[in-house]
């Protein structure tokens, strides 16, 4: 089973790498249908796609507390940024966005990193 959504993980990375060079963006319509999706591939994938966005999103957020600009964060998203408790663990913020894709279904044509970051942003609201 680890295997199974280890390569499920290496696959979103592969796709979301060659999706980007085509210039395709992977919305939340495809990210809600390989987390609702039951397969071992697919719950990599979901996992992958959303970690990928957390790391990217913490990346950028240290970068610009070290530049002093860490308040223009979330002017930049457009809605507040979001701050993960030390305890969340991946499951847990896989199950938020799942939920937030869920309950909006409206704005799954929206890109999966701007859905994944409001929706942990509206979950884990930083004070």
């Amino acid at each position: 089973m680890k295997k199974e959504i280890i390569a499920g993980a290496t696959v979103a990375v592969v796709m979301s790498i060659s999706a980007a060079a085509r210039g395709e963006v992977y919305d939340g319509n495809r990210l809600y249908t390989a987390c609702s999706e039951d397969t071992s591939f697919n719950q990599g994938l979901c996992l992958g796609i959303v970690l990928g966005v957390v790391n990217t999103m913490s990346e950028r957020r240290e970068e610009l507390r070290r530049r002093g600009l860490r308040r223009f964060y979330s002017m930049a998203l457009g809605f507040p940024p979001s701050c993960l408790p030390k305890e969340v663990v991946a499951a847990q913020i896989t199950d938020v966005v799942v939920q937030f894709l869920a309950a909006h279904p409206t704005m799954r044509h929206l890109s999966a990193p701007s859905l994944i970051a409001n929706a942990l942003g509206r979950a884990f609201p930083c004070r």
